[in-house]
């Protein structure tokens, strides 16, 4: 009996003790993050500026196509005025690969070229010209993971 009390000291004094650890433990966060509490208002206020800003880009990204015409007439008409052309206009062309559309999705080489502003290519023959993209001056760019390279 006498050891069982002793014990009933030495549990409760263990239990005290890591209450008193638990409660310098809660404080001292306590204390940390009202130190952080102006970096955190300062954070939020820098993320709703960037979600603005990201807003703001994404509309006038909507309207690119418009942009690009108009910057085009705009530099048509400069030059119109000025008489002095562009000249002649740089020649891109070459073999490719190009992802088959079929079940098994073979890679094909086929002859590319840029044609006023547009990717076109034809197949060996040269005969059927397929356009692929109408104006690539509104096409992202994005990269290609190893997945799904040749």
């Amino acid at each position: 009996s006498m050891l069982q009390h002793r014990k009933k000291h030495v549990v409760l004094d263990s239990l005290a003790n890591f209450m008193s650890a638990y409660n310098t433990f809660f404080h001292q966060g306590s204390d940390l993050f009202s130190d952080l509490e102006p970096f955190l208002r300062q954070l939020q206020g820098n993320m709703q500026v960037m979600a603005e800003s990201s807003i703001i880009l994404e509309k006038q990204l909507e309207k690119r196509h418009t942009y690009v015409t108009q910057a085009e007439t705009l530099e048509t008409g400069a030059a119109e005025n000025t008489g002095t052309g562009k000249g002649k206009p740089i020649k891109v062309e070459g073999y490719l690969f190009k992802r088959g559309q079929n079940a098994f999705r073979t890679w094909n080489r086929r002859w590319f070229y840029l044609s006023s502003n547009k990717l076109c290519y034809s197949k060996r023959n040269g005969e059927d010209v397929t356009v692929i993209e109408d104006d690539l001056r509104i096409c992202l760019v994005r990269p290609l993971t190893d997945t799904d390279r040749r």
